[in-house]
C-alpha cells in the first residue's frame, strides 16, 4: 500500500504471506494450536499440496515429476 507502506495479499487482503496459500495463512492466524503446529511441520519439511485433491505430499527423493495417491501427476518445482 503506498499510503501505509505495508505489504498485503491482493487476493485475501491479509498481511503478505509469500510462502503460504491464502487458505493456509487464514488457518495459521485463526486455527487451533494443532493446526498451527501442523502447518509449521509442513513448512519445515517443504511439503506441497496436490493441485487436484489438496493432499499434502512430501518429496523424499527422485525427480520432480510427482504422482499423488489420487493419480494426479504434477511438477514438484512448479
Amino acid at each position: 500500500c503506498p499510503a501505509c507502506r505495508r505489504s498485503y495479499c491482493l487476493k485475501c487482503k491479509a498481511k503478505w504471506h509469500q510462502t503460504t496459500s491464502c487458505e493456509d495463512n487464514a488457518m495459521l492466524n485463526s486455527g487451533s494450536k494443532e493446526d498451527r503446529k501442523f502447518l509449521g511441520l509442513v513448512s519445515r519439511k517443504g511439503m506441497k499440496k496436490c493441485p487436484s485433491c489438496n493432499f499434502w505430499v512430501e518429496k523424499s527423493e527422485g525427480c520432480n515429476a510427482m504422482r499423488c495417491r489420487c493419480g494426479t501427476t504434477f511438477c514438484w518445482r512448479c
